[in-house]
């Protein structure tokens, strides 16, 4: 049996009060829990540092669950990876830099929410032209496979300000995660 850990990045904000994603975190875990051992952070409150590294290394598979905000992972998750990669335990010298990652047996999954809507990224000439989301998110998969972790296929939910529409995002995220973690 699997474990999987889903770390939940969102923080409170005026325009988005984190309510979405912690649905899709709740989504994951009501799905995952039927045939995988599960775990489920929330760092924009308080977490004790050796307990989420324990979490991380108990865990095959990590789930990072946030919003994107201005292109980017919010800052309360940026600070996590901050305080909670550390030296000699997730990562350490190597020859050849960028080689020296621990974590090499584990796999890492993004779903992250986005205020824009899909279709923006297939305009021409225009602030995406045609990048994908994962594009502008190399920096958080940079970090992850710089500890040694897999990349497993990113999932994205589009337009969740403006038009929510969970019902369909919660059949697409099941869909996505019955596909690439593992039943057994």
């Amino acid at each position: 049996m699997h474990k999987v850990l889903i770390i939940n990045g969102a923080e409170q904000r005026k325009m988005a009060p984190g309510v979405f994603n912690e649905s899709m975190v709740k989504s994951a875990q009501d799905l995952l829990s039927h045939y995988t051992e599960v775990k489920v952070s929330h760092i924009a409150n308080h977490y004790d540092i050796k307990e989420e590294q324990e979490k991380i290394l108990w865990a095959d598979i990590i789930i990072f669950q946030f919003p994107v905000y201005w292109f980017n992972v919010p800052s309360t998750l940026k600070k996590y990876f901050d305080n909670v990669y550390e030296y000699g335990l997730f990562f350490g010298s190597s020859e050849r830099y960028g080689d020296g990652g621990f974590l090499t047996k584990k796999h890492y999954m993004l779903s992250t929410t986005w205020n824009a809507p899909h279709e923006a990224f297939s305009y021409s000439n225009s602030l995406f032209s045609g990048k994908d989301p994962d594009d502008f998110l190399l920096a958080i998969h940079t970090t992850q496979q710089y500890i040694g972790m897999k990349q497993l296929p990113s999932f994205a939910a589009f337009n969740i300000v403006k038009d929510p529409r969970f019902g369909y995002w919660h059949t697409q995220w099941q869909n996505h995660l019955s596909q690439y973690i593992p039943t057994s």
